[in-house]
């Protein structure tokens, strides 16, 4: 369950403002809302998804690696290294030790996919909150 909620909230963590919502991925995926209308289409989804790539990908070599991986503040560092090493398990679909923009775009969705209840590519407000309760 726990991976489940890592692999679609994760394109969102790192860009939350909110330490709240670092700890919910449900509000971290509804932040994807550009168009505010009070749901995230899978299309926002993944365009989020192209945003946390460019804020992640440290030397805009257009993969995450190891070279991505922060080398000052021994906290920050640690947890964003945790996270590059989780994305990197999840989203690396050819197995070559690195994340393209496109793996990591077009990755897993289980969080959204859960949380779209009537399956037509949105979550609405509603539909995250009964997720959320397990229901």
């Amino acid at each position: 369950m726990q991976r489940l909620f890592f692999a679609a909230g994760l394109a969102f963590i790192l860009a939350a403002p909110a330490h709240a919502q670092a700890n919910d991925p449900y509000k971290l995926m509804m932040s994807a809302d550009a168009d505010g209308d009070g749901q995230v289409s899978r299309q926002e989804l993944l365009a989020s998804r192209g945003d946390m790539f460019t804020k992640l990908d440290q030397n805009a070599d257009g993969v995450l690696s190891d070279a991505d991986r922060r080398k000052s503040r021994p906290r920050l560092a640690s947890i964003q290294n945790a996270r590059i090493e989780q994305i990197r398990k999840e989203f690396d679909a050819d197995a070559n030790g690195e994340v393209s923009k496109q793996e990591f775009v077009n990755g897993p969705t289980p969080l959204f996919d859960r949380a779209d209840a009537n399956a037509d590519g949105f979550v609405t407000t509603t539909e995250a909150k009964a997720a959320k309760s397990g229901g």
